[in-house]
């Protein structure tokens, strides 16, 4: 009967509109997981206006099939989580940036040494003097010019990349000035540049630009191992207005591929493509005429050449290892009769100057972000949320964890756990070694412990389930995770929960078959967040104290279901824990006076907060200014600085407006 229905449907409809109803009930053609370089410059322009050719006409439909996905998705946004201090000049250890592998540095908005915090907060680093705290001082300023991403510190030397839009009108008004023609590429740019600043710090007082490397495109991600410096740029090139076969046919191939700029610190400067067709690669299934490019620099010689390489795709999430980096590429792909997900995976292997192309591989489902990838024994583990549906079968959700190996230049799946958690979808993932941990959430948090160790028999060991979810798990030693995340109602006989406040856990992992949540915090009532529930470079776990400090905007509790509390505050809190230690709060620092502001505004428009451990003392630094605190009393403020430029807002209003719930998955 049912198929008696699809059929009458299928006739329904081409009755109706024609034939050209029939592409949406053409079955679908899976992607090819594979790559292949070009054997000429011609051959890869030829390619390209091809791609954009077939988009243009498609009108976004090709073979009755939409393959959506999201241009410039970086993701946002480690057993080196336990260990993230090292030892400042001074003698005291002092935390760093939460990263997801140890030896792979990601960038962040905040850096510090040890002595000095640097902040970037727009278009402006901020360089304080952090050492003595009650000396605590903005000691200099460097303005980029475009709006700031994030920042490296390395050896006396911090890296910051920005980002500017051709007449684009984003970002403050003092930024909006970049035309077209001023832009990497001219008028060819396709309205997007990062700009790498290589800053000499090691006078942090007297700050100099050694030199600025613009490159034309959007960024997705980046890393750095040592000294070399790996960005993601992905790229779209402008095409002619009212583009036809024959205009599109017309362009060069230097007009298809981004540009590049590189200036010293006298203004000296040259210029010219970021990457050529030898160092090119074509998905066998066509993805577009985007540009995705994985360029090298090396920071201690910011000036001097820089390698690259290129895929012609989009950039979704993008993981690195010690050894290598993977883009994964996500299609979204449906027609009238079923929808699907898969992604594909590209490695491309580190080599002593830049990167090189390995392999790739295919798995279905979609990952949630980098820590959705893990790499351990030249295996990678990638763990995905299924989501599908069909006029046949209707729709379905579940999780898997694919292990993928190489074959020559295939990534083949060697071995997999599917069917996780039907109906439920992936909120937290940690791959550690052998092991992985995997948190899905409809009404309550099921933990997942596996045993990853053969790679072609990857098995679940042991299952807990909790109230509520984690967004992040940490390693804290090899047995023990710590984790943040909501605590939820079970709202037993629904299929939803409702959100309450954010939850911190310890969990026992030493039996594999038999996890335990050891300890658990909740903070606040509904309404309670914290950036550390997307972003982990917000989470900061400083073992060599046992603390850990996160921002948030704290709600009251005592409320159930959909009710919110009273906001009470907003800055970092601190807490002490340990793999035997139960969560006891430290202290608090606010970065919002709530004696000066009105009772009735919007608390998210006070930018990123990040905790800094400095031997005993902690710093909550946010785009309004830092504080410091002695661990031991942190009522007592050591020092304060405040930024001079006010252009943080917040959003007020007369009188008091309804919240609506949160609405994702199984949440309200």
């Amino acid at each position: 009967m049912r198929r008696f229905s699809v059929l009458a449907l299928m006739g329904l409809a081409v009755g109706m509109c024609g034939m050209n109803c029939l592409p949406l009930f053409t079955p679908a053609e899976p992607r090819v997981a594979a790559l292949r370089g070009f054997s000429s410059a011609e051959e890869m322009r030829q390619f390209l206006v091809e791609q954009a050719d077939a988009r243009m006409n498609a009108d976004s439909w090709s073979g009755g099939w939409w393959r959506g996905g999201w241009l410039f998705m970086g993701a946002p946004t480690a057993a080196p989580d336990a260990g993230n201090a090292e030892d400042s000049g001074g003698g005291q250890p002092y935390s760093t940036t939460n990263i997801q592998e140890e030896g792979v540095d990601e960038s962040d908005v905040v850096k510090n040494d040890g002595q000095y915090i640097y902040w970037l907060r727009e278009d402006q680093i901020h360089i304080l003097k952090a050492q003595p705290p009650e000396e605590l001082a903005e000691i200099a300023q460097v303005p980029l010019g475009s709006y700031g991403d994030s920042l490296f510190l390395r050896d006396g030397r911090l890296i910051a990349l920005s980002r500017q839009w051709g007449g684009w009108y984003w970002g403050p008004a003092d930024v909006r000035t970049t035309t077209a023609e001023n832009m990497v590429g001219g008028l060819w740019n396709d309205g997007s540049q990062v700009t790498v600043t290589v800053i000499d710090v090691s006078d942090p007082s007297a700050p100099t630009v050694e030199a600025t490397v613009d490159f034309e495109g959007e960024l997705a991600s980046s890393r750095m191992i040592g000294n070399r410096l790996h960005l993601v740029v992905t790229s779209m090139p402008r095409l002619p207005d009212d583009p036809t076969p024959a205009t599109l046919g017309g362009m060069t191939l230097e007009q298809w591929l981004p540009a590049y700029k590189v200036t010293d610190g006298d203004g000296d400067s040259r210029s010219g493509n970021i990457v050529g067709w030898a160092d090119s690669y074509r998905p066998e299934t066509g993805d577009g005429y985007a540009i995705t490019t994985v360029v090298t620099l090396n920071v201690d010689n910011p000036t001097g050449e820089f390698a690259s390489t290129a895929i012609t795709a989009n950039a979704g999430t993008i993981y690195a290892s010690p050894d290598a980096l993977y883009v994964a590429d996500t299609a979204y792909d449906w027609n009238a009769l079923i929808s699907r997900t898969d992604t594909m995976v590209h490695k491309l292997a580190f080599t002593e100057t830049g990167t090189r192309y390995v392999a790739s591989g295919l798995v279905p489902g979609r990952p949630l972000g980098q820590y959705s990838l893990g790499e351990y024994q030249d295996h990678l583990r990638i763990a995905t949320t299924l989501d599908e549906w069909s006029m046949q079968s209707g729709s379905s959700l579940s999780n898997a964890v694919y292990v993928l190996g190489e074959n020559g230049t295939n990534l083949e799946v060697v071995g997999k756990v599917e069917n996780m958690a039907p109906g439920e979808e992936i909120y937290a993932v940690r791959f550690v070694g052998p092991r992985g941990f995997v948190v899905t959430f409809e009404r309550v948090d099921p933990l997942f412990v596996l045993d990853l160790s053969d790679a072609t028999n990857p098995r679940v060991t042991g299952e807990l389930k909790i109230p509520g979810y984690s967004d992040h798990i940490q390693m804290m030693d090899e047995n023990h995770l710590l984790t943040i995340g909501k605590y939820a109602d079970p709202n037993e006989g629904f299929s939803w929960a409702w959100v309450q406040g954010v939850q911190l856990s310890v969990f026992d992992v030493s039996d594999p078959a038999d996890p335990q949540q050891k300890y658990v915090k909740i903070v606040g009532g509904r309404g309670t967040n914290s950036e550390a529930n997307y972003n982990p470079k917000a989470f900061n776990y400083f073992p060599a104290r046992g603390v850990v400090a996160f921002p948030i905007e704290l709600y009251s509790d005592g409320t159930t279901g959909p009710e919110i509390g009273e906001h009470e505050f907003t800055g970092l809190m601190v807490y002490r824990v340990g793999p035997d230690t139960d969560f006891q709060e430290v202290g608090r620092l606010p970065t919002v006076d709530l004696n000066s502001v009105g009772s009735n505004c919007y608390w998210g428009y006070w930018g990123a907060t990040r905790g800094i451990f400095i031997g005993d003392t902690v710093y909550a630094v946010s785009d309004l200014g830092a504080k410091a605190a002695d661990l031991g009393d942190m009522s007592t403020i050591l020092g304060e600085v405040f930024f001079d430029d006010e252009s943080s807002w917040q959003g007020c209003w007369d009188d008091d407006l309804p919240i609506l719930p949160e609405a994702s998955g199984g949440l309200r």
